[in-house]
């Protein structure tokens, strides 16, 4: 299933429809298994416990595509409701690969699945995937989910503190495009900055963006951007904006390291961890970071990582080269000299991203001379090398042009 956005009503509405159908399995005593959501650009922890749920004997034999593969048999065997919610982590983003899966397991999981399957495997992603894309007429149907309803949007609003006529209500979640983000943000800053006040939603000025691109969730951020002001929340969704993946707190202590990174970090020093600690809780209570246990690891909504990232890389230039290069520093020597699989090689290809990004293109290029990989990681497979060779020739192509 495809959603633009947090389609609160439509997830709902499909949530239980999917729970009938695991009730229905379940009474066939078959496992039912639903992973968390991809908190990284591997599926390597979710293969060793779906494997091991699924009975296999050694989850960690074989390359990823051969536990894609052995996994599908093993669902394969009974009928199963698999869920994979929130794929976007591990697809492509919009580019010459748009929705590709950059796990390789992953992607012969969903290819064997999708060529037959006796239960049902619901992937729910903000973009289309494009190894199935072939079968969305057969044997893998794309529903493209609704936004929420006048109604729906309303009664969000009241359920997060606005108040105002039901008409006015109403009208204010057409005037977002019943995008569930931006009104469940809206309503958060309605309540917290204007004492719930529907009709003073004007504070919220109309910007010039696709409403399908973000642009709904883009006015309510700009609120905030300009409510928060200079100060420690800011300088943690800047920090975010970083990212294309939830920031491990070892990555965030990097950029929070002497000295300060002016217009990015200053905010921060001197350091204080309870201020850091008030901080990540506010915005959990705006909404505006996701839901978690302390500061291990901290995440947001892509449209929100994206907005202020665009915003540091537009607006605040050095402070963008400078945090991408701390990361590029750090993550270069985070992975062995003899890598055994992709999840320990996944800090050289992040730190390539963050290099190309500060612009240092030969720089990046070099941070993998000095590693060696295991030749058994992973068997070829049809298009995984040229994807790897895209991904890090567009990104240098794009530090090139920074320099």
């Amino acid at each position: 299933m495809r959603a633009p956005g947090r389609s609160g009503e439509s997830l709902r509405t499909a949530g239980e429809a999917l729970r009938a159908t695991g009730e229905a399995l379940r009474g066939q005593g078959t496992p039912c298994l639903a992973p968390a959501e991809a908190s990284s650009q591997s599926a390597e922890e979710f293969f060793r416990e779906a494997l091991a749920e699924f009975g296999d004997p050694d989850p960690s034999i074989g390359s990823p595509f051969q536990r894609g593969e052995r996994l599908a048999r093993l669902v394969q065997k009974a009928r199963t409701l698999l869920i994979l919610d929130g794929l976007e982590p591990l697809q492509h983003p919009p580019g010459q690969l748009a929705g590709s899966l950059k796990d390789q397991g992953l992607a012969a999981l969903l290819k064997n699945l999708s060529a037959g399957n006796s239960g049902l495997c619901v992937v729910t992603t903000r973009e289309p995937v494009a190894e199935i894309a072939s079968r969305e007429r057969t044997s893998a149907p794309r529903v493209d989910l609704r936004t929420l309803s006048d109604e729906a949007g309303a009664a969000l609003l009241r359920e997060l503190g606005v108040h105002g006529s039901d008409k006015e209500l109403r009208k204010t979640a057409h005037e977002f495009g019943g995008h569930s983000l931006s009104i469940l943000l809206l309503g958060n800053y309605l309540h917290q900055v204007c004492d719930g006040d529907v009709k003073q939603r004007d504070k919220v000025k109309l910007l010039d963006q696709d409403a399908a691109e973000g642009g709904h969730a883009s006015r309510v951020l700009a609120a905030y951007e300009s409510w928060l002001g200079e100060g420690t929340e800011l300088s943690i969704l800047r920090l975010l904006g970083l990212f294309d993946r939830p920031a491990e707190k070892a990555s965030l202590e990097a950029l929070r390291e002497e000295p300060s990174i002016p217009e990015l970090t200053e905010a921060l020093f001197p350091r204080d961890e309870g201020a850091w600690k008030r901080a990540v809780t506010r915005l959990r209570d705006l909404g505006l970071l996701a839901p978690g246990d302390g500061d291990a690891a901290l995440d947001t909504h892509p449209l929100v990582r994206t907005y202020f990232g665009d915003q540091l890389r537009t607006r605040h230039a050095e402070a963008w080269r400078e945090g991408n290069l701390r990361l590029y520093e750090y993550l270069k020597t985070k992975a062995p000299d003899l890598p055994e699989t992709f999840a320990e090689m996944e800090p050289l290809y992040a730190a390539v991203i963050h290099g190309c990004r500060a612009g240092g293109m030969r720089a990046s290029r070099s941070s993998g001379r000095p590693r060696r990989c295991r030749q058994n990681i992973s068997p070829p497979t049809r298009g995984s090398t040229r994807s790897r060779a895209t991904d890090t020739a567009t990104c240098c192509s794009a530090g090139s042009r920074l320099d």
